[in-house]
C-alpha cells in the first residue's frame, strides 16, 4: 500500500481538472448511473438519504454518497441500503492508487483524500450497475469532487453563512458556489432559501438553460398534519406519512427530496412514495438513545442555521438541557450557541479528535458573554460522564465529529 503516498496533503486546492483526469485515467468517466445531486448549507444529507430511500422502494438498483461519516468510514459509500464493505473499498482503493500515482509531480498535484473516496464511490456503484445515485456534496458544489457527473436534477437544500473561508462572505457568494452544480439543460429543486440566494441560484440556472426551476413555497409545497403529509408539486399531489427524520425541518426536507426524484423522471409508482420516505435511515439528526437512564440526542448541527433547527426540534423534549459540545474550525461558536443559549442549562465543551478541532478553551472565552453556564473537559469522556450526572436530557452537537465520537463512546 505505498501509493497511499500519492494522496495529497490536507487543505490542497480545490479543483475540477484534476478529479476529471483521475476519473477519465481510472475509466469511471462514463457512468451508466443517473445522479440526483444534492448540495446546501443545511439538509442535504437528509436530503440525499430520502432521495436514496424513494429510488430503491422505486425498485432501482441504488447507490447513495454521504459527506461526512458519523460513525463508519464505510457509510459514505451504499450500495441500497448497505455500507460498502471494507474489503470492496480496499479492493478499489488499492487499484484507485495506482492510478493517482501517475498524478504526482504533475501539474495536477496529487490527489486528496476526498477526491479518492469518491473515486471509490463510482468505481463501487459502477461494479454493481446501479441505476440510480444519490449523490451528496461535500463542500460548495461548483469544484466539489463528485461535480465530474451530470446529474439529472440539482438540488440545492438551503443556503446559509458557513465555510466562509472557502466558500464566500454573502449569502450570494455562496449560493454561487451551490449552484454550480446545475447542468446544462437539466431541472433544478431548490429548499428554503434567503431572496439574496435565490436571486443567484436562479441567475446561474439560467444562464445554464434549466429545464425548469422548483422552488419550495413556489412549484413546490407541502402541508404538514399529524397523520399524514401532503406534498404538492406542478405534476402530482402525493399524501405521505410524517417523516421519520426527528424535527419540524424535516418536512421541507422530504417534500424537497420527493421533488427531486420526480423532477428527474425517477418515479415508477407514486403509491410506493411513501415506503421510500418511511424507511430513511440516516444516523446523527436527532438521533435518540437510552443511556443509563438519560435520554440522549445525538445531532450534527454546526452553524447558525442548523443551531435554530435544532432549538426548534428539541422543543417537544423539554425546556432545558445538558448539552455536551465541541466544534472544528469554519464555523462560528457565537452564532452557533446564540439560539441555543435559553435551552441550555449547562453546557460541557470537550476537544474533539480531529485536525480541524476547535479547542474548547477557545470555544469558551469566545462564547463567554452569552452567560451559559459553561465546563471545560480534556477529553469527550470527561464531558459525557459530567453530562450523565444530571437530571436533565443529554445533547451532543457541534459537529458530526463529535457525533461520531461520543455515539461510538455511548454505544
Amino acid at each position: 500500500m505505498e501509493a497511499v503516498t500519492a494522496l495529497a496533503p490536507r487543505g490542497w486546492r480545490m479543483g475540477l481538472d484534476r478529479m476529471q483526469k483521475f476519473v477519465e485515467l481510472a475509466g469511471l468517466d462514463k457512468p451508466t448511473a443517473k445522479f440526483i445531486h444534492v448540495a446546501g448549507t443545511n439538509g442535504k444529507g437528509s436530503v440525499t438519504a430520502t432521495v436514496q430511500s424513494i429510488l430503491i422502494e422505486q425498485g432501482y438498483k441504488t447507490g447513495a454518497y454521504f459527506s461526512p461519516f458519523v460513525y463508519d468510514p464505510m457509510e459514505r459509500i451504499q450500495i441500497g441500503r448497505e455500507y460498502i464493505s471494507p474489503q470492496d473499498f480496499a479492493r478499489h482503493a488499492t487499484r484507485l492508487f495506482k492510478v493517482a500515482e501517475e498524478f504526482e509531480g504533475t501539474e495536477y498535484g496529487g490527489i486528496t483524500e476526498f477526491e479518492m473516496k469518491t473515486a471509490i464511490g463510482f468505481a463501487a456503484w459502477q461494479e454493481a450497475e446501479c441505476e440510480w445515485v444519490a449523490l451528496e456534496v461535500g463542500l460548495g458544489g461548483r469544484l466539489d469532487a463528485t461535480n465530474v457527473i451530470t446529474g439529472e436534477v440539482a438540488v440545492i437544500t438551503s443556503i446559509g453563512l458557513d465555510h466562509t473561508s472557502v466558500l464566500g462572505n454573502t449569502l450570494a457568494e455562496i449560493a454561487f458556489e451551490k449552484a454550480g452544480i446545475i447542468k446544462p439543460g437539466k431541472p433544478v429543486v431548490v429548499g428554503a432559501v434567503p431572496e439574496e440566494a435565490e436571486a443567484t441560484i436562479l441567475k446561474e440556472a439560467e444562464s445554464k438553460g434549466a429545464s425548469a426551476v422548483w422552488r419550495l413555497g413556489e412549484e413546490v409545497n407541502f402541508i404538514g398534519r399529524v397523520g399524514d403529509h401532503i406534498i404538492e408539486t406542478p405534476v402530482a399531489k402525493h399524501h405521505v406519512g410524517p417523516p421519520v427524520l426527528a424535527g419540524p425541518h424535516q418536512s421541507a426536507n422530504m417534500a424537497v427530496a420527493i421533488a427531486a426524484c420526480e423532477v428527474a423522471g425517477a418515479i415508477r409508482d407514486p403509491v410506493l412514495i411513501n415506503d421510500g420516505v418511511q424507511n430513511v435511515r440516516l444516523p446523527g439528526r436527532m438521533e435518540q438513545r437510552q443511556v443509563a437512564g438519560h435520554r440522549v440526542i445525538l445531532d450534527g448541527a454546526h452553524n447558525h442555521d442548523a443551531a435554530v433547527a435544532l432549538g426548534y426540534a428539541l422543543l417537544g423534549f423539554g425546556d432545558k438541557f445538558t448539552v455536551v459540545a465541541g466544534m472544528v474550525a469554519g464555523h462560528d461558536p457565537i452564532a452557533f450557541f446564540e439560539p441555543l443559549k435559553e435551552i441550555i442549562a449547562e453546557l460541557h465543551l470537550v476537544p474533539i479528535n480531529f485536525h480541524r478541532a476547535v479547542p474548547p478553551e477557545e470555544i469558551a472565552t469566545k462564547i463567554a458573554h452569552l452567560g451559559i453556564p459553561t465546563t471545560v473537559h480534556q477529553t469527550v469522556k470527561d464531558g459525557l460522564d459530567a453530562a450523565l450526572q444530571s437530571n436533565r436530557a443529554v445533547v451532543v452537537t457541534g459537529s458530526f465529529y463529535l457525533v461520531g465520537e461520543a455515539g461510538l463512546l455511548l454505544n
